[in-house]
């Protein structure tokens, strides 16, 4: 006898061959869908229905029952696949994924919600037998190429979703300035990285999209496009045109002791950086920038740091007298060194 049933084995046996004759009959299904959609548009049966549901779920014998027979429909591969096919249908309606979205962005304000759902997760992934299926599914779906597909445009989608990225950007912030997170985080990657397995499929990796035709051409494309003269590089090279100076921060065949300046004036070798605050404020960013400037002396070469300070709101007469009095007095004092403005 099923537990918490009040029936017998032979009253259950009895009540359920009498459903199969009632099954059977012509017209029963008809009957029996119109009597539900009767009741569905009764609203104290809904309420009623709703309550008893809710004091049924809270008794510990059936939350047992349920669990077991979840539990013994899961190791059923046919179920799983009706169930797989059928949430495919479902999400092909466009109603039915809006219903879902707006739920979810509801559920998802709820404090109380969503620290059921982390903890849960946080439960979940301590388990080994779970991490180890979660794996397992996750790398039997990238092989599919149209989930790879189902992907790239969800990620388009997302994408496109201003209020997606601006909430995006706001969590990582906040990952970003917790402590234990970011301890975590790097914990996490030196541990990947110790792992030779990892490293050997990471350069695997990277060889073969070094190989890939299409991805060449994107990185040159990309290259192409952080080498183009920004705004305030754009403004300060119409400031030194006049003065001899050519823009060469984008022109390889320019490279002096190992790196490109920003403008150069061949004849008299003379350089100008336009340098940036992140970047060159930085003490790593002194040191190199000190290292080259000794460098580039060395090779006869006169060098002058504008500062963050000169940027593309700048007028354009301030920035080409200030380089013009540089020029002057570096060409009657013949120094090599190097000068920040």
């Amino acid at each position: 006898m099923k537990k918490g049933s009040h029936f017998s084995p032979e009253q259950l046996a009895r009540l359920r061959e009498g459903q199969r004759e009632w099954r059977e009959k012509p017209g029963y299904r008809g009957l029996l869908a119109s009597a539900a959609k009767k009741r569905a548009k009764n609203p104290n049966w809904k309420l009623n229905l709703a309550e008893a549901a809710r004091k049924k779920a809270a008794t510990p014998e059936w939350k047992e029952n349920y669990d077991a027979g979840m539990r013994k429909r899961s190791e059923n591969p046919a179920w799983r696949k009706h169930i797989s096919e059928r949430a495919k249908e479902r999400y092909k309606d466009p109603k039915f994924r809006a219903r879902e979205a707006e739920r979810s962005r509801l559920l998802a304000k709820d404090p109380e919600w969503r620290a059921k759902v982390t903890e849960f997760n946080r439960k979940m992934t301590r388990d080994p037998l779970v991490r180890a299926k979660m794996s397992a599914t996750a790398l039997k779906r990238n092989r599919e190429p149209a989930h790879k597909g189902d992907m790239l445009a969800m990620a388009q989608r997302r994408a496109g979703n201003v209020e997606w990225r601006r909430n995006v950007v706001a969590m990582l912030r906040k990952r970003q300035s917790d402590p234990v997170f970011r301890a975590n985080f790097l914990a996490g990657n030196r541990k990947l990285w110790e792992n030779p397995a990892y490293r050997a499929k990471m350069a695997a990796a990277a060889r073969e999209t070094a190989q890939d035709p299409s991805w060449l051409e994107k990185n040159r494309a990309h290259r192409d496009s952080m080498e183009k003269p920004s705004k305030a590089e754009r403004h300060i090279a119409e400031a030194l045109e006049p003065l001899g100076f050519i823009f060469a921060g984008n022109k390889s065949a320019y490279r002096i002791a190992g790196a490109r300046p920003d403008f150069l004036h061949l004849t008299r070798k003379l350089i100008v950086e336009s340098d940036g605050y992140w970047t060159h404020r930085k003490p790593v960013g002194i040191a190199k920038d000190a290292a080259l400037d000794a460098a580039r002396a060395a090779q006869g070469y006169r060098i002058l740091h504008l500062g963050p300070e000169v940027n593309h709101k700048t007028p354009v007469d301030e920035i080409r007298e200030r380089v013009g009095r540089w020029v002057r007095s570096a060409e009657g004092s013949g120094s090599t060194a190097a000068g920040r403005s």
